[in-house]
């Protein structure tokens, strides 16, 4: 295992935190973990279903309470699928849309 800072192999463990071990860099004394996760999100099939909800006239709160998921991040979907919407000129298309893996982009 190196440092992710200065690469040295003269490492330590630092003790646990939130279940993963903690390692210190004896050269540069940077503290750091193994793995770093990064964050999963929704998958692009689920944010579609819960858009289509939206768009067929169920509100916000009904989709938090049908599909578990809070009422403001399905706005927070909405908003950027209507920014996309707009500067693709498709306003009345809000119903056809694709998710990608990072951001959404219309059907044209």
């Amino acid at each position: 295992m190196q440092c992710p800072d200065c690469s040295s192999t003269d490492i330590s463990k630092n003790g646990k935190q939130r279940g993963k071990q903690n390692y210190l860099c004896k050269a540069c004394r940077r503290q750091f973990i193994e793995i770093y996760d990064l964050p999963t999100g929704y998958p692009d099939e689920f944010k579609r279903e819960c858009l289509k909800l939206y768009v067929n006239g169920m509100g916000f709160r009904a989709i938090e309470r049908v599909k578990g998921v809070h009422h403001t991040t399905v706005i927070t979907w909405v908003k950027q699928i209507g920014e996309l919407l707009e500067l693709s000129g498709n306003k009345n298309r809000a119903s056809q849309c694709d998710l990608s893996s990072s951001s959404y982009a219309a059907v044209r």
